[in-house]
């Protein structure tokens, strides 16, 4: 470890690894002449311990974070700044510059620096990496747009208590105008009850395309490092070696696995949100042309 990587990058990376996840961040290395190289490591937890894979970072995201470690690791050295804090504020860092989580940082991270590296060496970009960052900024709008529609009905909350007060004011008709008043306070809670659950059902979709982007770009990623660990590797005839393409590929599968699944997830979140749609709508296109 080089001095320069702030101590509070490695207590976010082992607590992410502990739970069980896998981690991806930049981190500032030495060699053993003294040297010191960056990359941006995607590790995970396989079997009884734990694989990195590494690749050279060149983007202009890489030079934010690198802007970020200096502040922290002079918190650390000067304020005392515990690793567990300074974890915190690297979380709220990244929050502050757009991400929801680190989770949304880190796959974002990954897949910029493997579009650079691929436009680096000319050769081809995984289109799949494209289409996850598409289908992840269409979810956010969605997520946001869901929250603004709630906090429309919100807002209107008062509607039916007026329509109350108005209707007592009043020496005749004045039932129908509470009549109306109850059936607009029981139409209008009952959709904004929907309209939570489906803002709680965003939260969770988005930290499940997260995840689903991690694990497509991992997977492409791991299974470019073992194609060459299995073709290069000079004691390739081992058993030794092997048992270490095994480790290797159960890897690669957790992650295949995650992009997968949260596709799957996805696919199938969104088509529920289609029907919920179609519940809230006033009328259907016959009755809105009757109208």
């Amino acid at each position: 470890r080089h001095p320069d990587t702030p101590k509070s990058v490695f207590s976010l990376m082992w607590s992410t690894l502990q739970s069980g996840e896998a981690f991806g961040g930049y981190v500032k290395n030495r060699s053993a002449s003294g040297c010191y190289y960056w990359v941006f490591a995607v590790a995970a937890p396989v079997g009884d311990g734990y694989l990195s894979v590494r690749l050279k970072p060149s983007t202009p995201l890489f030079e934010k974070m690198r802007g970020l470690y200096s502040e922290i690791l002079n918190a650390e050295r000067d304020e005392g700044l515990l690793p567990e804090a300074g974890a915190a504020r690297i979380v709220e860092a990244v929050r502050a510059n757009g991400f929801r989580s680190y989770n949304a940082f880190m796959g974002y991270a990954l897949a910029c620096e493997m579009t650079a590296r691929c436009e680096a060496l000319g050769v081809p970009v995984d289109q799949s990496i494209a289409q996850f960052q598409h289908m992840g900024e269409h979810l956010i709008r969605m997520t946001e747009d869901v929250k603004h529609v709630r906090d429309i009905f919100r807002g209107i909350a008062t509607v039916p208590v007026n329509l109350s007060i108005l209707g007592s004011r009043l020496s005749e008709r004045r039932a129908p105008i509470q009549e109306i008043a109850i059936n607009y306070k029981m139409q209008s809670d009952e959709i904004l009850q929907t309209l939570e659950a489906m803002d709680r059902s965003m939260t969770d979709l988005l930290a499940k395309a997260y995840r689903g982007r991690m694990g497509h770009c991992a997977s492409c990623f791991y299974e470019e490092a073992i194609g060459a660990y299995e073709r290069d590797e000079p004691n390739k005839q081992t058993r030794g070696h092997s048992a270490e393409l095994k480790v290797l590929q159960s890897a690669l599968s957790k992650f295949r696995t995650d992009a997968q699944q949260g596709c799957a997830e996805i696919a199938s979140q969104v088509a529920k949100f289609t029907e919920v749609i179609k519940e809230l709508s006033p009328y259907n296109a016959s009755g809105a042309d009757e109208i």
